[in-house]
């Protein structure tokens, strides 16, 4: 897949020393964002946002 913008998003995570952890992700061309490093089945693509989603619920994005 060829992915437009590259991000960083961090999730926390109460096990994490850190208390959560960078997650990295690439935005495709249909605007969702996929983790990377993941093997997606076609069914999983149902359950991914949009950037703007991601803002909106609060999550810490940064683009790289």
């Amino acid at each position: 897949m060829n992915y437009i913008n590259y991000y960083r998003m961090w999730l926390p995570d109460i096990m994490e020393p850190e208390g959560g952890t960078w997650c990295y992700m690439g935005q495709g061309e249909d605007g969702l964002l996929y983790q990377l490093n993941w093997s997606y089945k076609p069914e999983d693509i149902e359950e991914l946002d949009t950037l703007q989603a991601y803002q909106e619920w609060g999550y810490k994005i940064e683009k790289l």
